[in-house]
């Protein structure tokens, strides 16, 4: 019985250890925590993306801010350029529950300073992240 106190003990102790050392400025080297904002994850606005508020692009930037524009207006059978301008790696990949998800869109890896292109052969309301990154979003409306 005591050696189980013991074992209960030195666990709490661990983990306290392991808390301690888990710090912000840790997590943010990391790439982790970096959304300090809960009203709206980066990379998409609080309004809802509309064709009158959508921006017609052919490339999309993808930094630490997330995507730019968020909100991207296309014609059907057009590419758009997923460039990825930050130091560290990101993803474009389909949002399961954001309009679109009927089409998967996934770019794989795409380092820094790579770019991936995407034709998008449909019309409809498409919504991405960052596999990475999973608050950065964007809309692609294509018409």
């Amino acid at each position: 019985m005591l050696a189980r106190a013991w074992m209960a003990i030195a666990a709490a102790s661990l983990i306290t250890v392991a808390l301690s050392r888990a710090s912000p400025s840790n997590a943010q080297a990391s790439g982790l925590g970096r959304r300090t904002d809960l009203a709206a994850p980066q990379g998409e606005s609080s309004s809802p993306c509309t064709r009158e508020s959508a921006v017609m692009a052919n490339e999309v930037d993808l930094d630490a801010n997330g995507f730019s524009p968020s909100c991207i207006l296309v014609e059907k059978g057009e590419s758009l350029l997923f460039s990825n301008t930050d130091d560290r790696a990101h993803t474009v990949t389909s949002d399961p529950d954001r309009p679109g998800s009927a089409t998967r869109l996934e770019s794989g890896v795409i380092e820094p300073e790579a770019s991936y292109p995407y034709a998008f052969l449909e019309r409809g309301e498409f919504g991405v992240h960052c596999g990475f990154h999973p608050g950065d979003h964007a809309t692609v409306i294509v018409e």
